[in-house]
């Protein structure tokens, strides 16, 4: 993903708050968004309160009871008005989005190789990530983990984002992930080269 400026509305970006985190996913029980949901309860209870955005479908193709579930516990005073559900959003609209947050959440139960975290990697956003092994395969500069089933854990990394955090757009680390990604490709390229050389020779 190209992290260039997407073109966006006036009103869009009014409508769109200060500060913020971002959580894109699909509404499915593995992405783990209620544990995010817990973690700002538990904010909540200690005077702090952040705002999470969310994007993605809200329905589950296996079934709604898990999005019911979540609806439920967002329908608890005051918690609502710390989440927005976006819904599904244009990809410009997605890049702006994440460009802007304070930290995108990946809070996922398992993943196979996450295209969320690849992209913030690329727009130079810190990310707050469920510890699992292909996240810390990933591992995006700045990153920071927490134990998937620990909404203690994410809450104590959300407060000390939310008060110390800077929300972006952050040129720089923007310009700095995109000559990184160059570097990468380009090492990739040789490296693949060179296996296929040394096979052809082999068969020389």
């Amino acid at each position: 993903m190209a992290p260039s400026s997407p073109p966006t509305d006036g009103a869009e970006e009014e409508s769109t708050p200060a500060r913020f985190f971002l959580v894109c996913n699909q509404f499915w029980k593995h992405k783990n968004h209620q544990v995010v949901f817990e973690a700002l309860r538990i904010l909540r209870s200690r005077g702090v309160q952040p705002l999470v955005l969310c994007t993605g479908a809200l329905e589950d193709y296996r079934g709604d009871e898990y999005v019911r579930s979540l609806r439920t516990l967002l329908a608890e005073p005051g918690l609502s008005e710390q989440v927005q559900l976006l819904g599904l959003v244009s990809r410009e609209r997605l890049v702006s989005l994440m460009r802007r947050a304070l930290a995108v959440i990946q809070p996922s139960l398992f993943e196979g190789w996450s295209t969320v975290v690849e992209d913030a990697r690329m727009l130079g956003r810190p990310c707050l990530l469920s510890d699992l092994p292909v996240h810390r395969e990933q591992d995006p500069p700045g990153a920071r983990f927490f134990p998937p089933e620990s909404a203690e854990a994410l809450a104590d990394l959300i407060a000390d984002m939310w008060e110390h955090g800077t929300p972006g757009p952050d040129l720089a680390a923007e310009a700095a992930a995109r000559e990184t990604a160059c570097a990468q490709q380009l090492a990739f390229g040789r490296e693949f080269l060179a296996l296929a050389r040394g096979l052809q020779e082999e068969r020389l």
